[in-house]
């Protein structure tokens, strides 16, 4: 049972001379050449970019002549689920000759096409309005993108913005940077292989929930050649997984999790406003909102030193000079009169820190990343994971979990990784969460951690 099944690969080209594919004009059959396939996606990131490896043995870039001024178009099947996509090919690299001197490898570098659009485009002007519908009319009008049916969540924030010559995708990156929801989550603007473009806030992307609760994944230490191949694509097999350095609290508090303080100043009025944050107000707001997973943070606030609790020390100061007062009507970017609404934007800080304390990577199959529905799961939305304690299993019932790498996990990153060689279809993924469950050790995994109502 293969992973997945690549049924097209055209190179187009605008001008050429050579082998045309019998009724598609100015593009190469390239399937036979491809050799391996990346895609990413990432939550921080407005499109998708990847790689396509040729492996070149019947002299293909003598007629080609790769200039990276390419489109490719990619079809492939997941199971019943068929995938059409074309990306632009920007650069092209790591050329390497054979030993027979004729054969040759090309790794293609490949971006959506809003993404190359937008790198050739610089505006100037100004607009008016929720950040979210500057960012989408910008998606529309600039790069020619169709937001029929685009899910757009409504940023807290109403601003006036210069264009100040920037790019489209350059004046949205720095609008998400600004936007957060009526909680104070951070928002993120990204590209998905299956569901395209979004712009979502963390507490929404927390509360997604794409399959149903008793199909986890699970790792395993049995090697996958042990496993009959019908019985290993049947599984939820967690392959690998990669926990890199982090849960730095000295790092996390200096970073703006734990406790701010904001200064809003205003020439106008000679005025200093004062704002503190507390995450762990910031959480209990969250949990009475339904807007968390789980209902603790990922630091004892208990912890104390010389009888002052972490949560309570100031770590991180952060200032503006506001300049309201030359508006009357919309404010200028950042801005506020209302200084509690400050607050907003340090908890933002604390969230996307937060997002980096807690993470690791783990690679499972892809064909095994879609419900019965067809819906596949994607960055921005949430994995639950097993990880056994002590002796790994394929089943859970009686199995103690690791409560620090088991539960729910928010994906962020994504690398689809295909392999036309074998068919197999791997995802590294790389996932993070944000607040632990108070007893995940002590239910098996019929008993799920706890949604909010």
């Amino acid at each position: 049972m293969s992973g997945y099944v690549l049924k097209q690969a055209f190179l187009h080209r605008n001008r050429f001379e050579g082998q045309r594919d019998e009724g598609t004009s100015g593009s190469f059959d390239i399937l036979r050449a491809v050799a391996e396939i990346n895609i990413y996606e990432s939550i921080f990131v407005a499109y998708l970019t990847g790689s396509v490896v040729i492996a070149d043995t019947s002299a293909l870039s003598s007629t080609i002549n790769f200039q990276g001024q390419e489109t490719i178009r990619l079809v492939w099947n997941v199971g019943d689920v068929e995938y059409d996509r074309t990306f632009y090919v920007y650069g092209v690299s790591a050329a390497v000759r054979g030993d027979n001197d004729t054969s040759q490898t090309y790794v293609l570098q490949i971006i959506e096409e809003h993404a190359y659009l937008s790198a050739f485009k610089h505006m100037r002007g100004s607009s008016v309005g929720n950040i979210a519908d500057i960012i989408a009319n910008t998606l529309s009008s600039k790069l020619d993108m169709d937001m029929e049916g685009v899910e757009f969540e409504q940023a807290d924030q109403s601003v006036r913005v210069t264009e100040n010559n920037r790019t489209p995708l350059e004046l949205c990156e720095w609008l998400v940077e600004r936007a957060t929801s009526l909680y104070g989550e951070p928002m993120f603007l990204y590209s998905s292989i299956t569901g395209g473009i979004a712009f979502r806030s963390l507490g929404t992307m927390m509360m997604d929930f794409p399959w149903e609760e008793n199909e986890p994944f699970i790792l395993t230490s049995l090697p996958a050649a042990s496993v009959a191949e019908t019985r290993r694509h049947e599984l939820n097999q967690i392959l690998t997984i990669s926990v890199p350095e982090n849960d730095d609290i000295i790092a996390v508090a200096r970073s703006g999790a734990l406790k701010s303080q904001y200064y809003s100043v205003d020439p106008f009025s000679r005025s200093v406003d004062t704002v503190e944050f507390s995450a762990i107000a910031h959480f209990e707001a969250k949990k009475e909102a339904g807007r968390t997973l789980y209902p603790n943070t990922m630091f004892d606030d208990h912890f104390d030193i010389n009888g002052t609790k972490i949560v309570d020390m100031d770590s991180t100061f952060a200032s503006q000079i506001n300049t309201s007062g030359m508006y009357d009507g919309a404010l200028a970017y950042d801005e506020e009169r209302d200084p509690s609404k400050h607050r907003v934007k340090i908890s933002r800080t604390s969230d996307l820190v937060l997002l980096e304390k807690d993470r690791f990577d783990i690679v499972v199959y892809g064909d095994r990343f879609g419900d019965t529905a067809g819906k596949v799961r994607a960055v921005g939305t949430t994995v639950d994971l097993i990880v056994p304690k002590t002796q790994p299993s394929y089943t859970a019932s009686s199995h103690t979990v690791d409560q620090k790498r088991s539960g729910k996990f928010l994906i962020t990153h994504m690398r689809h990784i295909f392999d036309p060689l074998t068919d197999d279809y791997t995802i590294a993924c790389t996932v993070a969460r944000i607040g632990t469950p108070d007893d995940i050790n002590s239910r098996t995994r019929e008993e799920n951690e706890h949604r909010p109502t």
